[in-house]
């Protein structure tokens, strides 16, 4: 499917919404999780895991979504 033709506002609105995504998902809401009374109360190594994981699954999902949406022809 070729590409549809974008203005400067539409494409740069896509932008900022790409990377408040990655923003969200990867920086602020695995140090959300951290800080939540269950995992801040469990010993580090568990901190840690549980933090990877949310950040690499947000990670993968966002990764995923924009294969998805190229191959869509939506970016």
């Amino acid at each position: 499917m070729a590409p549809r033709d974008r203005g400067w506002a539409e494409a740069g609105l896509t932008g900022l919404g790409i990377v408040g995504y990655f923003a969200l998902a990867t920086v602020w809401l695995p140090s959300r999780v951290l800080r939540l009374p269950v995992v801040a109360q469990a010993s580090r190594p568990v901190a840690d895991l549980v933090g990877t994981m949310v950040w690499a699954a947000f990670l993968v999902l966002g990764m995923w979504g924009l294969r998805v949406a190229q191959r869509r022809g939506w970016i």
